[in-house]
């Protein structure tokens, strides 16, 4: 897969991963029939997201996986790194970590770390801040049994990932 680079991010995906970096855009519905004043109190930053999966993304997919995770195959991997807006960046949940959490360990890993716990699964979620930025990294395993294999990967997808 070709680089890819927007919002401050660039991903070279390792060979046979599909990615993308993109912000969740704001529905036509959600402003039908409101003021200037009402869309202005209202108004959402949506933040830059990356997903990374050793599997072919589906087109429409939720921002931690949904739609992706529960298709997962025991070799499958996916990753997403989800910004935060500026505001928490001095928040503890974020300052407690500076710089990037990878490379990852196996220890690292547990189904109690899944939002959706499915069968044989684990993930691990690492909350960071870098460069005036915060963020959040959700990494899914497919399988258990597979771990020690598919770590190298997900080791590897990571390290691809820059942030500026």
């Amino acid at each position: 897969m070709a680089t890819m680079s927007a919002y401050g991010l660039t991903v070279d995906a390792p060979e046979g991963w599909d990615g993308s970096i993109y912000k969740r855009q704001e529905h036509a519905f959600t402003r039908q029939n409101r003021s200037a004043e009402q869309l202005d109190l209202h108004a959402v930053e949506f933040q830059p997201i990356v997903h990374l999966s050793s599997r072919p993304l589906p087109v429409v997919r939720g921002d931690m996986g949904g739609g992706v995770v529960g298709d997962l195959g025991p070799d499958d991997v996916f990753v997403v790194l989800f910004e935060y807006g500026g505001a928490s960046t001095d928040q503890a949940l974020f300052t407690r970590h500076q710089g990037v959490p990878w490379p990852l360990a196996l220890h690292d890993f547990s189904a109690a770390a899944l939002r959706t716990q499915l069968p044989g699964q684990l993930g691990t979620q690492r909350f960071f801040s870098i460069n005036h930025r915060s963020f959040m990294l959700y990494v899914v395993l497919g399988s258990e049994a597979a771990r020690r294999r598919l770590l190298p990967g997900v080791n590897a997808a990571l390290a691809a990932i820059r942030i500026d």
